[in-house]
């Protein structure tokens, strides 16, 4: 025993000293121990950072000492910057280790915190806010200050504040708090109006978006500019039901200039995370699946209305990106891809005009032009973001080749990091993805790779106990996102594979949901389950970059309570939409406008049963507004009951279960659908 012992000291003191490939290190902390990628970025910082485990936490108590909480993710550049400048500086380190317990997070693999910490932000800091997400905090956790990166003389000087005021006015410090976490719980409450019955119109809805749009530039307005694309998924959705053909040229537009733009990946496919000016060329370099995910389904959907090849193009290449990239053998998708490579932000990305010229010989002047690429450099220290500068269309033949070679250079470049966390949500977000390539593209590949990802999500991240992970590499249960998100992904895979194991898994999982996640009070649902609440109930109602939560779920709950005619399911999502219908008009809220569409339009069922079940549906795939119910058998779905008729195939197209009279014939039933 004690010989293990001995082993086990020695063990950790040479993992303390010595790190990947033989390299010496002065410092070691608790994070060495983690798994996360960007906690591991700091498991040799001078800092006595832990992670956000019972053992700080209570040591904060007990100690009775401030706690600095910081919050990143393994791609962020500030994240890096702040890390060298501060975090690895020895002074600002014994400054901290002596004052201060200290906690490193990952917003990725704990969003629940994040989101909270956030939001005290926006409520009193809210030019300043972002990642890294730096708190100052009592023993207790509630904030006293939050904000995002500070140059290193900064960053001491609030340090030092909040400890004079902690020593002088300890009683000004607890009250603020006191206040702050108030602020934060009123904030997440949802504002009912008292008797409210009736629904805000798409119409005052879509009056206040439009007031937010860039038409020149596409996108919304203002700078750092981020491609929103569940916004303008909701925007082309309405501007095809609805014949707006302002609205569509606007989402095409904003379509264009991303695809124009430095912000896409022109060499390989993929888009970084948002540009730093308004023209989309100049990103943040770093690519997070989330973003690409959802770009993947908007620009599949815009081809489908558009017939645009180039939308098709970017599709293609942007799931060959992800793959080759993302993917990792097990079958999951990793999370992000890092700005930095080499100590720099986006050096890997981006070339010198000489660099060029080496490369593409003679070739090179008329892609320099294309691309806008200077001697002089359209970014710093004379090297170019390739961005499309000029709209005459370029040969293809010699556009591809030089594409190529560049590419084939580039990859002998050392890399960026890979943040190799498996994340339920996005990875059900990159389901969604295959699911409209499929949908609109016909390609039967991305079916196969769509139902490859959803068995991983089934094998790897489905608990015995029926509970989804966040993370592969976790036991821990989920959040919303994860299960709202999966939900999703699955009940739209059954309707473009007509597999019913995977309607099974969702109705399963939406089971959990209700009871792990339902709020006593409300119609809504906590972000976290019941087991992992953090200083407030989080409700998560707003969307963003990602859409939130809430809204996601009520709109499948609509959906699966149609097709499994479950009351209870229909009535939370329609109870959940009236009851934020007062505040749903505006940006934020664009993902509830989906449910509105729902509510206030003709969506209609479309049951095909019998033998060739199959082969008649799939002539549905690429409609949007209807529910899509497929069987070739007499499966026990609560909608086809007492459609099946043996040795014939029939569609029925119904609307709030109330069918049409059925037919054989395609032709009929899509005249049937035009009926509204």
């Amino acid at each position: 025993m004690k010989y293990k012992l001995l082993i086990s000291i020695l063990f950790f003191l040479l993992a303390s000293f010595y790190g990947a490939r033989g390299q010496t290190f002065a410092h070691t902390n608790a994070l060495i121990h983690e798994k996360s990628p960007y906690l591991l970025q700091h498991a040799h910082n001078p800092v006595n950072w832990n992670a956000w485990h019972e053992n700080p936490l209570e040591l904060a108590v007990k100690q009775q000492k401030l706690m600095v909480i910081s919050i990143g993710y393994a791609a962020c550049h500030w994240c890096h910057v702040m890390e060298k400048e501060s975090f690895s500086d020895s002074s600002v380190a014994k400054l901290m280790n002596e004052n201060f317990i200290n906690i490193k997070i990952d917003r990725e693999e704990r969003p629940d915190i994040d989101q909270v910490y956030l939001l005290a932000c926006q409520l009193t800091n809210p030019s300043g806010c972002g990642w890294p997400l730096n708190v100052i905090a009592l023993p207790d956790g509630k904030p006293v200050w939050i904000g995002s990166y500070l140059p290193k003389k900064e960053w001491i000087d609030q340090l030092n504040f909040f400890l004079e005021a902690k020593k002088n006015t300890p009683e000004k410090l607890n009250q603020y708090a006191k206040h702050l976490k108030e602020g934060i719980g009123n904030a997440q409450k949802i504002k009912v109006k008292d008797g409210q019955k009736s629904l805000v119109l798409l119409e005052d809805v879509l009056k206040k978006i439009k007031t937010e749009i860039d038409f020149k530039e596409g996108g919304l307005k203002g700078i750092p500019k981020f491609p929103m694309p569940g916004l303008f998924d909701f925007l082309l959705r309405y501007s095809f039901q609805y014949q707006d053909d302002t609205l569509q040229k606007s989402v095409f537009n904003t379509l264009n200039h991303i695809a124009d733009g430095g912000i896409y990946d022109h060499l390989a496919g993929g888009f970084a995370r948002y540009t730093t000016d308004e023209y989309w060329r100049v990103p943040h370099f770093e690519k997070m699946l989330y973003d690409n995910a959802q770009l993947i389904s908007l620009y599949a959907k815009a081809y489908g209305i558009s017939k645009n090849e180039r939308y098709k193009t970017i599709v293609e290449q942007s799931i060959e990106f992800l793959e080759q990239n993302f993917k990792d053998k097990s079958g999951g998708f990793y999370s992000s891809i890092d700005a930095d490579s080499e100590g720099k932000e986006g050096v890997y990305y981006t070339w010198t005009k000489q660099e060029v010229k080496q490369i593409l010989g003679k070739k090179a002047n008329q892609f320099c032009e294309y691309f806008g690429v200077t001697t002089t450099g359209n970014w710093e220290k004379n090297r170019n973001i390739l961005y499309q500068n000029n709209q005459q269309s370029a040969d293809n033949q010699v556009y591809k080749s030089n594409i190529k070679k560049l590419l084939l250079a580039r990859n002998k470049r050392p890399k960026p990091a890979i943040d190799h966390k498996i994340i339920t949500a996005w990875n059900a977000l990159m389901l969604g993805a295959y699911i409209d390539a499929f949908r609109i593209l016909g390609n039967s590949k991305y079916l196969t790779q769509a139902k490859h990802l959803a068995d991983f999500i089934i094998q790897n991240q489905l608990q015995s106990n029926g509970q989804l992970k966040r993370l592969s590499y976790q036991n821990k249960e989920g959040f919303l996102d994860d299960y709202a998100f999966t939900i999703d992904a699955f009940a739209k895979l059954y309707q473009c594979s007509f597999e019913l194991k995977y309607l099974t898994t969702a109705q399963n999982l939406v089971t959990v949901v209700f009871e792990n996640f339902k709020q006593n009070e409300n119609d809504f649902f906590s972000y976290s389950s019941n087991n992992q609440l953090f200083i407030n109930d989080n409700v998560e109602i707003i969307d963003g970059v990602l859409p939130s939560s809430n809204a996601v779920l009520a709109n499948v709950l609509h959906d699966l309570g149609v097709i499994f005619q479950e009351k209870k399911y229909e009535e939370t999502s329609e109870k959940m939409l009236k009851a934020i219908s007062n505040q749903a008009n505006s940006s934020d809220y664009y993902y509830w406008g989906n449910l509105l569409m729902k509510s206030q339009s003709n969506v209609y069922e479309v049951c095909v049963v019998g033998k060739n079940a199959r082969n008649l549906a799939k002539k549905f795939l690429k409609m949007d507004n209807i529910i899509l119910i497929v069987s070739e058998q007499n499966e026990n779905v609560p909608l086809l009951k007492s459609k099946f008729n043996k040795g014939k195939t029939m569609i029925y197209i119904c609307q709030n279960t109330l069918c049409k009279k059925p037919t054989q014939s395609i032709k009929q039933a899509m005249q049937l659908l035009k009926e509204r």
